[in-house]
Order: C-alpha cells, then sequence, then structure tokens
C-alpha cells in the first residue's frame, strides 16, 4: 500500500471512490529476478468542467431548483434545491474517456447521491464524501464508464434519496482516460 493510500483510507470504515487510484500493483516477472518494478495509475484528464454559480456560470436547472446568494462554500452563489427527488439533469460527454470524475461541495448532505446513467443499462451513483469544510460536505462520484456504452454521454443528476432541502457549490466535472503504467525501480 502506498502512502497516499494509506492516507486516503485512513479513518474511514469504507475507502473511498479514489483509493484504488493510489495503489500501486507488484510486477511478479521483477520481482522474481529481484526488481520491485510496480504498475501504476496514470490519470490523464481530457477535459474539465467547473460551475461555480456566480452569475453566468451555471448549468441547466431542473424542477424547482434556484440561485440562492443566502449560502455558498465560496463566493456569493450556490443552488438551492427545495427537497426535489432529482435535479441538476446536465448531459456529459464520454466521448475519449473511460472515467468520469465528479465532485461538488453540499450542505445538509444526508441522502445526497451524485448519479450518472444512460439509456443502455448503465447507472453509477455515490454518497463518498471527501471532506468537510465550514458545515459543508464534499460529495465525490469516480465512475469507470463500461466499453460497451455506445452512446457518447452520460446524464448527471443529484439523487435525493431524503428529499432534503440542500444547497449545491462548486460542481467539478472531468473526463479522464485512466490506465496502468509500469513504474521501475
Amino acid at each position: 500500500m502506498t502512502s497516499k493510500a494509506y492516507w486516503n483510507s485512513f479513518g474511514r470504515t469504507e475507502t473511498s471512490q479514489l483509493f484504488k487510484l493510489y495503489l500501486e500493483e507488484p510486477i511478479l516477472e521483477s520481482s522474481i529476478k529481484g526488481r520491485t518494478d510496480v504498475l501504476q495509475m496514470k490519470v490523464d484528464t481530457i477535459y474539465g468542467e467547473f460551475y461555480s454559480f456566480e452569475e453566468g456560470n451555471t448549468i441547466s436547472l431542473k424542477n424547482s431548483s434556484f440561485l440562492s446568494s443566502k449560502e455558498a462554500i465560496d463566493g456569493k452563489n450556490s443552488l438551492f434545491i427545495n427537497g426535489d427527488e432529482y435535479a441538476l439533469n446536465h448531459k456529459i460527454s464520454i466521448k475519449n474517456v473511460n472515467h468520469i470524475y465528479i465532485s461538488a461541495w453540499v450542505k445538509n448532505s444526508n441522502g445526497i447521491h451524485m448519479s450518472l446513467k444512460n439509456d443502455e443499462d448503465f447507472y453509477a451513483l455515490s454518497h463518498d464524501i471527501k471532506e468537510n469544510k465550514k458545515g459543508w460536505s464534499k460529495v465525490q462520484l469516480l465512475c469507470e464508464i463500461p466499453e460497451k456504452i455506445e452512446s457518447d454521454s452520460v446524464q448527471f443528476f443529484v439523487w435525493n434519496s431524503e428529499r432534503n432541502d440542500y444547497y449545491f457549490d462548486e460542481l467539478s466535472i472531468f473526463g479522464l482516460f485512466i490506465s496502468k503504467v509500469k513504474k521501475h525501480d
């Protein structure tokens, strides 16, 4: 286990979705020859989108979502979502990527799940909290896109399983290409 993997899992009852990115796999053939070569994950960012919900920087809103200046993690605005079960329906490109990483700051994060889906029997969701700050939780989703998907996009949305009111801020979406590469000792 690498130190990054250790600290990523420290104090948790379950590992985060990022845990596997920090692991290194020993290469048996190299070990037999007395070398300590390993396979490690290489993450290439294909694209990134960032929405702070400040003036002019917003995505399409669904249901009763609206811009609010009452609460924000940084800046002046966030989105206030008043108990809707589903919100923030947003199309995400999966062209030339094999993973999607999404994170956002959520105030009152109980029951909040980041979700991805498409029409080809693909669905992923997460309530993995990366960190807490000033009463907000950073919720994240790292999802591998199955090779069988033929479309070039998936839908991102927030599922509010407990139908609580919540604030949503600083949404980041990254299209990633993750591969294993050999690291020599």
